[in-house]
């Protein structure tokens, strides 16, 4: 069996998976960023009868064309690598096109042995996920999750070279934060804008790209944050917080809530969005929401310009390590839980519905005695107060039971109801 691994050049980004000519099982998936190109429908289905060209046969061109909607661009051209990687086994080991899909148990056992030790646990992960897609997509039985299959990706994971391990990304801190605010004139309007997009990006444990856009001619209304987005000012019980509605993440179609809280601190996210407002006055709904103005109207923020601008300012600094955009993300959730903040609280601050939330843990060390010893105060003052309330009586027990009732009521900004 011929070995299949990075070396290889029939994999790379932009070249189209191709899985023989005539073959009439297409992937729906491209390498290369383009998306899935529908090719139409299996001709031969027999639900199509002699004539292919039947309303059916329009209809199920519509099924597939509503599925492909279920990816991403970013995730289609991941997928599509191990497509290109599985026909390029395909083609040297001379595995004829009608036993390619749906893929034999033993044909995938040889696919994943030939690429032990040449690729990651993240590459092998990538190029499965695109052959399951593959198979979905085209509604054709999937053998991956054989047992034996898991075996053998467990046997694929410990043999993975050393260089495919890449140590985790280093957080943003404050320091790094503290180290661009003394570069800021907040009276220039791009400075502004980079100001409020940052701290947002770490106060509100945001992905940078979700708050930028990729270039200046980016920036897409729906799927981008806009100027006329509904924002929420809030002040309960003198905790003052701004609330703005991100309309598209890769998790919720129909938009997030990126909630920023006031802090006592110079990279406080509720002071900045009011700086920006007010340094980048005057801007159109249809803007970006982190748009500055220009001579000639407003620009979008884009991401390349603002991370350079950053790296700039962090390397005339002396600091090594230079924190990429997705590090923001990571820093905020660090410093939340370092300083004592529920770590479920974190996750739906976070926008997090699964265990990755803890992917996003570093300085577990002092993170984590920080919260054993916390939980271990509070179950030493709970023990001490029912010991005094072991001698109240049932009357003055009860009473303190609605008051402190009453007090999570105002904390959650129910408002409190009469307590006589």
């Amino acid at each position: 069996m011929t070995m299949v691994g990075p070396e290889s050049n029939r994999n790379q980004a932009g070249s189209k998976v191709d899985l023989g000519k005539g073959n009439k099982w297409r992937t729906g998936l491209e390498v290369g960023g383009r998306g899935p190109e529908l090719t139409g429908v299996d001709q031969s289905r027999p639900e199509l009868g002699a004539n292919p060209d039947t309303g059916l046969a329009l209809s199920l061109a519509k099924v597939q064309s509503v599925a492909s909607k279920a990816w991403e661009g970013s995730t289609r051209t991941t997928y599509g690598a191990g497509l290109a990687c599985w026909a390029e086994w395909c083609d040297d080991n001379g595995i004829p096109e009608q036993d390619r899909m749906p893929i034999e148990k033993v044909h995938l056992t040889c696919f994943i042995a030939d690429a032990a030790g040449t690729i990651g646990v993240s590459g092998f992960k990538n190029w499965l996920n695109g052959l399951w897609a593959w198979h979905h997509f085209h509604q054709m039985p999937w053998c991956g999750d054989d047992p034996y299959i898991h075996l053998l990706l467990e046997g694929a994971k410990k043999m993975a070279p050393k260089a495919s391990f890449h140590e985790p990304r280093p957080p943003v801190t404050l320091s790094h934060l503290y180290a661009i605010y003394e570069q800021m004139n907040f009276q220039d309007t791009y400075d502004a804008a980079c100001w409020a997009v940052l701290c947002a990006a770490f106060w509100g444990l945001a992905r940078l790209g979700k708050l930028t856009v990729p270039s200046r001619a980016g920036f897409i209304q729906g799927r981008h944050v806009a100027r006329g987005t509904v924002i929420n000012w809030e002040d309960v019980l003198g905790v003052q917080s701004v609330t703005l509605r991100l309309p598209w993440t890769k998790t919720a179609c129909n938009g997030a809530n990126l909630i920023l809280t006031r802090e006592e601190d110079c990279s406080c996210p509720y002071r900045a969005i009011q700086q920006h407002f007010l340094t980048n006055s005057s801007l159109p709904d249809q803007a970006h929401f982190f748009a500055f103005r220009t001579a000639a109207g407003w620009e979008p923020m884009v991401k390349r310009d603002l991370m350079d601008r950053c790296q700039q300012i962090w390397s005339a600094a002396g600091i090594r390590d230079l924190p990429s955009g997705h590090s923001f993300r990571i820093g905020g959730t660090t410093h939340l839980l370092s300083r004592g903040t529920h770590p479920q609280v974190v996750q739906k601050l976070g926008r997090w519905s699964s265990d990755v939330f803890f992917l996003y843990w570093r300085n577990t060390q002092l993170i984590i005695p920080r919260h054993v010893h916390d939980a271990g105060v509070r179950a030493h003052m709970d023990a001490e107060m029912n010991s005094y309330f072991g001698e109240v009586s049932p009357e003055v027990l009860q009473r303190w039971k609605v008051i402190q009732s009453e007090r999570q009521k105002l904390k959650q900004g129910n408002g409190p109801s009469q307590v006589r």
